[in-house]
C-alpha cells in the first residue's frame, strides 16, 4: 500500500523539484506583493471545449493571503498564484486554469482543465472592487458596500 502511495506522489513531488529548477520560485518571489489587480469579487465563467458541454458561472470574493498567494471563496474554494508575467494560476479541488490579464483589475481569461480531464475556456470579471476593510484582511462591516463596478 506504502509503495502504491509512493508512486503517486513521486511525479508531484518530480514537478515541484523540476519548476523550482527552472526558476518558479525566483518568479513567485518576485511577484508583485500589492495584490493590485485581483481583490475584490468576481464573476466567473468556465465554458466546456472538449470532453464535455454547456458552461457555469460562479462569484468569487478574492482575498490576499501571502505577498503573492490569493484565495478566492463564493461558489468554490480556489488559491491564486500571481506572476510577475501577467498570469495567474488558478487551482481548486475540482479544476485547474491558468489565466492571462488581458485588462489589470477588470478581465482575466485563459485555459483550464477540470478533474475528469475536460478542457475549459475560462474568463475572469471584475465585478466589484474589494472594500477597505478587505483589503485590510478585516470583516465586512454593515453598512458598507463594495464599489460599484471598480477595478479589483
Amino acid at each position: 500500500m506504502n509503495t502504491l502511495r509512493l508512486r503517486h506522489l513521486l511525479p508531484t513531488a518530480i514537478l515541484i523539484g523540476v519548476l523550482f529548477a527552472f526558476g518558479l520560485g525566483t518568479v513567485l518571489s518576485a511577484a508583485p506583493s500589492t495584490g493590485s489587480g485581483l481583490l475584490g469579487t468576481w464573476k466567473v465563467t468556465r465554458v466546456c471545449v472538449s470532453g464535455c458541454s454547456g458552461s457555469a458561472t460562479s462569484t468569487e470574493t478574492v482575498k490576499k493571503l501571502r505577498s503573492h498567494v490569493f484565495t478566492a471563496t463564493g461558489t468554490n474554494v480556489l488559491v491564486l498564484l500571481r506572476f510577475d508575467n501577467g498570469h495567474v494560476l488558478v487551482h481548486g479541488g475540482n479544476s485547474s486554469s491558468y489565466l492571462t490579464v488581458a485588462k489589470p483589475g477588470r478581465l482575466m481569461r485563459g485555459v483550464g482543465i477540470d478533474q475528469a480531464g475536460d478542457r475549459l475556456t475560462v474568463r475572469w470579471r471584475c465585478v466589484a472592487a474589494a472594500t477597505s476593510s478587505q483589503r485590510q484582511g478585516g470583516r465586512h462591516h454593515a453598512g458598507r458596500r463594495p464599489f460599484a463596478r471598480g477595478i479589483c
